[in-house]
C-alpha cells in the first residue's frame, strides 16, 4: 500500500526514492510483490507494461485464490485474515484489530461503510494519540486488500493519515542524568538461590543508551567482537527498523567517548553480551532515579537541581536519553550529517534538524545575535580623491 513516502502511480503501483513497487492480491492469499527502478518509466510505454503485468499477476493469483471470499462478520474473518500473515506478526495484528472488533466485530464486513470507520476515529480521537488511530486503520485496510484484493471495495480507502503532534524538546541535561545515574545502586536486586548480583544490568544498558544513544533492539545484538577498547570504537550493526529493514545496510564502526567505552567494559565484565532483556525492567529503574533523586534535591532544598527535575520531557522515558545525546552534539557545534551516522538514522541531516535539533541553538543564530551587542565598525578613513578613469 502507498505511504507517505511513496506516489501511487496506478491501482496497486507505487513509487518511493527508490524503486517502483507494484503490488497484486486475492482473497484469502498473500500479497505479491515485485519491485522495478525507476528509469523503467522512462522507457516506451513504461507504465502501461506494469499495468499489464499487474493484471497478470492478478489472474494468476485469482487461479489459486479460493473460490469465494470470505465475506462474514469481521470478527469472523479475522482468523482468515491472520492466515496470510506470519506467525509472529499475529499478535500485533490482533491487538490493532481487537478495537475495530469491540464495536463492529459483528457486523458483516460487506455493510461496514467508510462513514462507520469515520465515526470511529472520530470516537477514538482524544482517548488515543493520532499515531495509533492511523496504525488501527492500516490495520483494517490491510484486512480488506488481503481477503479481498487491492481492486475491491474498501472502507478505508481514501482515509488520509492523521497529522502528528508537534515535536517538543525531549532532551536531559546531562548534569541531571550524571545525578541519576549517581542516585542508581550499582548493584542488582537479590535473586533466589544466587545472591545479590554484583553489577546493575539496567543501570549499565541505560548508561550505554545515554553516552553511546545506542537503542534497546541493538544493546540486545551487540556481540563481545563488536568492541574495540583500545581503538574506542563499537561496530554498529545495521538497525532493523523502517526503511532499513527492507534494506538493509552494512553497519560501520562508531567512534566512542570515555564514558560510552566504561560502560561497554562494565557490560563486558558482566557478561550481558547478546542477552535480550525486558524493557519494563529498565524503566522502572529509570523512573525511580528520578523519584530518588526528586527526594533528595526536597530534602536538600536544591532549587537548581529541582528546577532540572521539573523541565523533563513529558512521560520521561529512557528512550530520552538517546535524543539527549544528539541534542548535546549538535549544541556543541557537530554536523548533523555526522550525528545522523553516529545515530545510524536514514532520515539525513534533515530528520536530525527535525527530530534533535528542536532541543538546540543554531551557531549561526547565537553568532548573529552576538553582532548586537558590538559596537558598529568604524567607517574607512578618507585618504582624500583617487582618480579612477579619464576620457
Amino acid at each position: 500500500m502507498a505511504t507517505k513516502n511513496s506516489k501511487t502511480l496506478a491501482t496497486g503501483i507505487y513509487a518511493d526514492r527508490y524503486r517502483i513497487i507494484l503490488r497484486a492480491s486475492a482473497p484469502g492469499l498473500r500479497a505479491v510483490e515485485e519491485k522495478y527502478p525507476l528509469d523503467t518509466l522512462d522507457q516506451p510505454g513504461g507504465l502501461k507494461r506494469l499495468i499489464a503485468r499487474r493484471k497478470q499477476l492478478v489472474g494468476e493469483l485469482a487461479m489459486r485464490a479460493p473460490t469465494a471470499a470470505n465475506r462474514g462478520t469481521l470478527a469472523a474473518d479475522v482468523p482468515e485474515f491472520l492466515k496470510t500473515l506470519a506467525v509472529t506478526r499475529h499478535q500485533r495484528a490482533l491487538s490493532e484489530l481487537r478495537p475495530w472488533l469491540v464495536v463492529l466485530g459483528e457486523t458483516p464486513r460487506h455493510a461496514i461503510s467508510r462513514a462507520d470507520v469515520l465515526a470511529q476515529m472520530s470516537a477514538w480521537h482524544g482517548t488515543c494519540s493520532n499515531a495509533l488511530i492511523d496504525k488501527r486503520v492500516q490495520r483494517l485496510r490491510a484486512l480488506y486488500d488481503a481477503l479481498d484484493g487491492l481492486d475491491a471495495r474498501n472502507p478505508t480507502a481514501r482515509i488520509k493519515s492523521l497529522p502528528g503532534p508537534a515535536l517538543e524538546p525531549r532532551d536531559i541535561p546531562y548534569v541531571l542524568i550524571r545525578a541519576l545515574f549517581a542516585g542508581m545502586p550499582d548493584f542488582g536486586r537479590a535473586v533466589k538461590g544466587v545472591g545479590r548480583l554484583s553489577f546493575n544490568a539496567s543501570k549499565i544498558r541505560l548508561r550505554l543508551m545515554a553516552w553511546a544513544a545506542l537503542p534497546p533492539a541493538q544493546i540486545e545484538r551487540m556481540q563481545r567482537k563488536d568492541f574495540d577498547p583500545i581503538s574506542k570504537r563499537l561496530y554498529g550493526r545495521p538497525r532493523r527498523k523502517g526503511k532499513q529493514s527492507a534494506n538493509p545496510r552494512a553497519g560501520a564502526w562508531l567512534p566512542l567517548n570515555d564514558e560510552a567505552v566504561a560502560a561497554l567494559c562494565d557490560y563486558d565484565a558482566a557478561n550481558l553480551w547478546g542477552q535480550t532483556f525486558s524493557r519494563g525492567g529498565y524503566r522502572g529503574v529509570w523512573q525511580r532515579a528520578i523519584e530518588r533523586e526528586t527526594n533528595r534535591a526536597r530534602r536538600a532544598n536544591d532549587q537548581a537541581m529541582l528546577a532540572l527535575l521539573q523541565n523533563l520531557p513529558p512521560a520521561c522515558h529512557p528512550y530520552d536519553l538517546r535524543h539527549s545525546f544528539a541534542t548535546a552534539l549538535m549544541q556543541k557545534g557537530a554536523r548533523a550529517d555526522a550525528v545522523a551516522k553516529l545515530l545510524q538514522q536514514t532520515g539525513g541531516s534533515a530528520l536530525i534538524e527535525r527530530r534533535y535539533g528542536i532541543g538546540s541553538t543554531d551557531a549561526r543564530m547565537v553568532a548573529a545575535i552576538n553582532l548586537w551587542d558590538e559596537a558598529p565598525a568604524p567607517p574607512p578613513a578618507a585618504d582624500g580623491l583617487r582618480l579612477v578613469a579619464s576620457k
